[in-house]
């Protein structure tokens, strides 16, 4: 048996039929939960009992994270055409066999923690105008924790801004991962007419922590010191981490109000030290070739073009526009549309790292 390692996280398991693979994976995984766990098939058929490239993690007693990923293939024969193919074996050295990135990202998530140990969990904040897709990234992100198509939060198709309230959504740990480090907060859509949509001043409030979960917006009123959701005294942890616009890439031009508003709430943020991306939602209702392979999404001319072009519009770097698919009709997941969505969640959290280190004391790091 033979043990490689291919990414910084995962160990692959490679070896003639009967090695030992999934008997080993069964003795590490047996010391972990503290009993004979028998999770992998084994037997000592002559031919490989692995038809599936699988991937295997899971904490045990006493253990949050596993800081690594067993990585199982077909067994190795002498026949033509048989066992383990030389080419397949590259694909999965290079991370080309999907269920590996996707495992990789759920693993570099669930060990994420924020410098700062005052902060369990990084507080994103999402912002965009009606119908750019806010409150279904939050369920696409969702459906990929769980491992289907989750519909927590309201969408649809309305004029007006579906979101009424402040929401703070905690996803549930799932499917082998014990713990979520981030926070999504969804904020009623940006209009561009007067005294509709989200308020300039409830979204300073938001950044500073000051407005509480299920707050109903007044878009001709913003938040009262006096309101039973208003926080006079925010920590660290009530703040705004990481601001992300979310834009729907079909619309090649943004109302000129709206990006009125997305240059003041841009100031807002940058006064406050908070970083900020871009989501370009719906990459696969623009471009053909995207629809056709969501894997092409950085080889779309239209999809490179229009990054540049809301990166200008609201004066971002090109590095902090990331394109998005959304679940939205499907009624399964699939690991192409969650690498991206949870690539996202990767570089949310890597930008809302940046805000930490302004606040980061050696002596009090996370533990």
């Amino acid at each position: 048996m033979l043990w490689f390692g291919f990414s910084p996280d995962y160990e692959g398991l490679v070896g003639p039929v009967g090695a030992g693979k999934l008997s080993f994976f069964n003795s590490i995984n047996s010391v972990f939960k503290g009993y004979v766990s028998m999770q992998a098939n084994t037997g000592t058929a002559g031919t490989s009992l692995t038809t599936q490239f699988r991937t295997y993690f899971k904490p045990g007693i006493n253990i949050s994270h596993v800081p690594f990923v067993l990585c199982d293939t077909m067994g190795l024969e002498e026949g033509v055409n048989t066992g383990l193919d030389v080419d397949d074996f590259a694909s999965i050295l290079n991370g080309h066999i999907q269920g590996i990135r996707r495992q990789a990202l759920l693993s570099t998530i669930s060990g994420w923690k924020p410098s700062v140990s005052s902060v369990k969990q990084a507080r994103i904040l999402l912002v965009g105008p009606v119908g750019a897709g806010k409150s279904s990234f939050y369920n696409s992100i969702n459906s990929a924790f769980r491992g289907y198509v989750s519909m927590q939060a309201n969408t649809g198709t309305a004029g007006t801004s579906l979101t009424t309230q402040f929401r703070t959504y905690y996803i549930r740990p799932s499917n082998n991962i014990t713990h979520v480090p981030f926070i999504l907060c969804d904020t009623m859509g940006l209009e561009d007419g007067v005294n509709t949509g989200l308020d300039v001043d409830d979204f300073a409030s938001i950044l500073k922590g000051h407005i509480q979960d299920k707050y109903q917006f007044n878009p001709s009123m913003p938040i009262q010191p006096d309101s039973p959701h208003f926080n006079e005294s925010p920590g660290l942890k009530d703040k705004i981490h990481c601001v992300v616009y979310v834009i729907d890439i079909r619309v090649k031009l943004l109302p000129d109000k709206i990006i009125e508003k997305f240059v003041i709430f841009r100031k807002k943020a940058n006064q406050l030290g908070i970083p900020q991306l871009v989501l370009l939602t719906k990459v696969d209702e623009a471009c053909p070739l995207v629809a056709k392979d969501l894997k092409n999404v950085y080889q779309s001319y239209y999809v490179n073009k229009m990054m540049q072009e809301v990166s200008y519009q609201l004066g971002v770097s090109l590095s902090a526009v990331i394109p998005v698919k959304n679940y939205y009709q499907e009624l399964e997941i699939d690991s192409p549309t969650d690498i991206l969505l949870l690539n996202a969640v990767v570089q949310m959290l890597r930008a809302a790292e940046g805000y930490f280190d302004d606040f980061y004391n050696p002596e009090e790091r996370s533990k």
